[in-house]
């Protein structure tokens, strides 16, 4: 297997991270996880956790059924723009979500 084959397959990892529940699947039964694919995971996780508790709280408080529409179409094209982005071998890096995982490491030492 050549470079721009493992390249290749490993683009497509971090890619995949992003299709919804996909990324849950994968951080449990894939064996070799670099650290851009495990940060791809998270992030994913994150997302999708914020994605879940904004749709809820729109739903229940809000009760604006097209919000939620719009916030769910936002999600979809969010998610797909990092697909992409993880697919081009682009780093993603967004604050808010390194934040968070920092302070939730600190908690769990």
């Amino acid at each position: 297997m050549d470079l721009n084959e493992t390249s290749q397959r490993d683009n497509f990892k971090n890619a995949i991270c992003y299709i919804p529940l996909l990324a849950i699947v994968l951080h449990f039964i894939d064996e070799i996880k670099t650290d851009v694919y495990k940060k791809n995971i998270k992030y994913w996780i994150y997302f999708f956790v914020l994605y879940v508790v904004f749709s809820v709280l729109i739903k229940f408080f809000l009760f604006y059924w097209s919000i939620l529409v719009i916030f769910f179409i936002v999600y979809l094209f969010s998610s797909t723009y990092f697909w992409f982005k993880a697919y081009k071998w682009n780093e993603i890096n967004i604050y808010f979500i390194d934040e968070l995982d920092k302070k939730i490491n600190a908690l769990g030492k």
